[in-house]
């Protein structure tokens, strides 16, 4: 409670004086509950933009390492259709790989190539795409811890605002108080 300006307010009666700091302490407190109603739902908002970033993470964790294992499977694919493209060029009456006529296995191996490339291509666009939504949800997430500062710092100033607007009042109220009993 801030302290009595002037001695002659202790000519107000005591049961006035406790009527008007009652009413500083309510309006202090009501400034309080203002601070911690906006202090909790800034940090409601920044745990949930921090649940959203991890389960972001946690996804984009788990689709690079899906991702991974289906390149992978598509390139032993491409694997076998080069093993069969090779056996299919085999000429007759000829057993072995070996035998395959150069120009036979170029297109093999050309097509391998560009089998290759293509789930290449594939695996970084998957990237990509997986990467641009982890990126959106750790600029949620940042954007919530600067909301969540400025919003404490704006809690604060209001609270000490409302205190200083009831210290304000606490003032006028004993001075007023001190010409009721002035004027009897």
């Amino acid at each position: 409670m801030p302290e009595e300006p002037c001695p002659k307010y202790d000519k107000i009666p005591a049961a006035k004086k406790a009527e008007i700091n009652a009413e500083l302490e309510k309006a202090k407190r009501a400034a309080k509950q203002k601070y911690e109603k906006a202090k909790m739902l800034a940090e409601e908002d920044k745990a949930k933009a921090k649940a959203a970033f991890d389960v972001a993470e946690q996804k984009h964790r788990s689709a690079k390492t899906m991702l991974e294992i289906e390149v992978a499977d598509k390139k032993v694919e491409a694997i076998a259709i080069y093993d069969q493209c090779m056996r299919d060029a085999i000429p007759k009456n000829c057993t072995d790989v070996k035998d395959v006529p150069a120009d036979k296995e170029a297109i093999c191996y050309a097509q391998l190539k560009q089998n290759l490339k293509k789930e290449d291509l594939g695996y970084q666009q998957g990237i990509q795409k997986i990467d641009q939504e982890k990126s959106a949800a750790g600029s949620e997430w940042t954007k919530a811890q600067e909301r969540y500062t400025s919003s404490v710092c704006i809690a604060i100033d209001v609270r000490k605002e409302a205190e200083l607007g009831a210290e304000v009042q606490w003032h006028t109220a004993l001075s007023k108080a001190l010409e009721d009993v002035c004027k009897t």
